[in-house]
């Protein structure tokens, strides 16, 4: 097989390194790669991508404009890849035994996220330092053979109740039904690997419409955040494996490389 680096090297693409997966993400799609035998899988994102739910996007996009709208999801994809790498920082910290700590201006004085960032930042720490007990994984690839995904699950955390939960962090304004299925998809290649199940996955919400506290005492949530449990495994199977069955489909028989929007990053007349 030709190295994929190669193969790769006049298209638009962003390659990450891992331990035992290597992860190529193009305008739209993503594969990871097997350093050791080379098998190529779908990631589990893209899997879902065939579903498509969101219906007040399209609306959006109607009465906005396509282009005015696409600007407001890029920052606001640029400000969720900001409040996760700051919890990727801070969960590796308490990993490795050091003060997990972060700051908001830099050595001169600046600004190193916006409010709206801050305030993701801060909730996070108030889950945390209230709840959780001990970081089992952080931004970890999983994947899984009888599948063919695989996926870089956020945090797998052992709460301070005794539960295991593997939990994907969401800074979004709604949550999609189609994260439910994902963190399904996510305790399958867990437990494919490591021969353990664990029983309870959700979503770390960081833009909830909550309060304070749950006076209940039920819910495990804080002001502006809320951990939202996913209960329905049959339901988010039937989700998860019919988008399964629709991407596959249309690769059946052909490699697991994208079928559109890839573009050459040179262009030469001869």
């Amino acid at each position: 097989m030709a190295n994929r680096k190669e193969q790769f090297e006049d298209i638009k693409v962003s390659i990450s390194e891992g331990t035992d997966l290597t992860q190529y993400t193009f305008e739209d799609y993503r594969i990871y790669e097997d350093k050791e035998d080379l098998d190529v899988y779908a990631s589990v994102t893209t899997v879902l991508d065939e579903i498509k739910v969101d219906k007040f996007l399209e609306m959006w996009k109607e009465k906005n404009g396509a282009e005015a709208v696409n600007q407001v999801l890029r920052r606001a994809s640029e400000s969720g890849t900001k409040v996760h790498n700051a919890i990727e920082i801070l969960c590796e910290q308490r990993m490795n035994g050091e003060e997990p700590s972060i700051f908001l201006q830099d050595e001169f004085g600046r600004l190193n996220f916006l409010e709206i960032e801050w305030q993701g930042i801060m909730r996070f720490t108030d889950f945390f330092n209230t709840y959780v007990d001990e970081v089992i994984m952080n931004e970890s690839r999983l994947k899984s053979k009888k599948l063919r995904i695989a996926g870089t699950v956020d945090n797998v955390y052992l709460l301070k109740d005794g539960r295991k939960i593997i939990a994907d962090t969401k800074f979004a304004n709604n949550l999609s039904d189609k994260y439910s299925a994902q963190t399904w998809a996510y305790r399958e290649m867990y437990q494919e690997m490591y021969g353990e199940r664990i029983d309870y996955r959700a979503n770390l919400w960081l833009k909830a419409k909550t309060r304070g506290a749950d006076k209940s005492g039920k819910k495990i949530q804080g002001d502006g955040w809320q951990l939202v449990f996913h209960e329905d495994d049959e339901r988010d199977k039937i989700v998860f494996m019919a988008a399964h069955t629709l991407f596959f489909d249309r690769y059946r028989d052909k490699p697991l490389l994208p079928l559109h929007r890839i573009y050459p990053t040179k262009l030469t007349l001869i």
